[in-house]
């Protein structure tokens, strides 16, 4: 019976991961995205977008890091998204940001660090539980 169940819920997961996968590939609309792209290409004032605009590597230990950072793949767009959240929520202080990178690697760190720590040395001595 425990067999069965087991593989009922290996099956659930592998359908859930291909239906992920499927819906990840998928083209999103985004109605408003596209429409203030409009309004922006037919404007008359020249905008400048913030996505062309590197962050600089100088000006303090904090700045320089995340500036590390933000070289990885994706992760200068998670700033600047963090940034903005940051400046809606009222807190528009520029080390606020650095600061923010800065906690999130630490808690990042640790995590993997006690999921080293927690993580049996062989997985030969692990036994199933059926």
């Amino acid at each position: 019976m425990v067999l069965i169940l087991v593989f009922i819920a290996a099956f659930a997961t592998i359908v859930g991961l291909i239906w992920v996968g499927v819906q990840l590939f998928q083209e999103q609309e985004d109605p408003v995205g596209d429409r203030l792209q409009e309004l922006q290409t037919n404007s008359m004032v020249n905008t400048q977008r913030t996505a062309t605009q590197r962050r600089k590597a100088g000006g303090g230990f904090l700045n320089r890091f995340v500036y590390v950072i933000s070289l990885i793949p994706g992760a200068d767009g998670w700033i600047r998204d963090n940034e903005k959240k940051l400046g809606r929520a009222g807190i528009r202080n520029k080390a606020a940001v650095n600061v923010f990178v800065v906690c999130c690697f630490i808690v990042m760190v640790l995590l993997m660090a006690g999921m080293a720590w927690l993580q049996p040395s062989s997985s030969a001595s692990w036994d199933p539980p059926w």
